[in-house]
């Protein structure tokens, strides 16, 4: 028995701080990890629906510079210096219908962001114009810092985590060029 081991009480304690320890300190920094992680996505998620917003309503498209406009909505204020700009990928694109838009998208071997297709998944900007269907998809990769957590919660392979956040929806029918 471990009280034979050891003939106090504070030994005792320590053994069993010993076993019990590391997993309870990799449990909090899993909880940490997690909360980032909910963290980042809720504030990318509000970031894209006002990048989404200026799409839909035509300001990104009746602006001098479409594409700075979509990014510098995308980037400013709503990420709140939380995530980067550099991390996210996004696809502005149009589509015929609603039936014809894309939904799946993993991350392959190499750790591209693929279609359900496997085609590369590159980053385009063209919002079209009023009253068209318009897919705005951002990606953003999470990488785990804390050992196994990304094994158990990562969808990306290894220690990632792919985040996708979209919008669809028809341009309102705005004056434009």
């Amino acid at each position: 028995s471990i009280r034979r081991i050891c003939n106090n009480d504070s030994g005792i304690t320590a053994i069993e701080f010993a076993l019990i320890g590391p997993v309870f300190f990799l449990l909090i920094m899993g909880l940490f990890e997690v909360t980032i992680l909910l963290g980042q996505s809720a504030v990318i998620e509000n970031a894209v629906f006002d990048a989404a917003r200026v799409v839909r309503t035509g300001q990104a498209q009746n602006s001098p510079d479409p594409l700075g406009t979509f990014r510098a909505t995308l980037c400013g204020d709503a990420l709140v210096g939380f995530v980067q700009c550099d991390d996210l990928t996004f696809n502005v694109q149009v589509f015929p219908s609603f039936a014809d838009t894309p939904l799946e998208v993993e991350i392959n071997e190499e750790g591209v962001i693929v279609d359900g297709d496997g085609v590369e998944i590159e980053e385009v900007f063209e919002p079209g114009t009023a009253e068209d269907i318009v897919v705005v998809r951002v990606f953003h990769i999470y990488s785990f810092f804390t050992p196994l957590i990304g094994r158990i919660l990562g969808n990306g392979g290894g220690d990632t985590f792919l985040m996708v956040f979209a919008a669809v929806f028809r341009s309102e029918p705005y004056l434009g060029f």
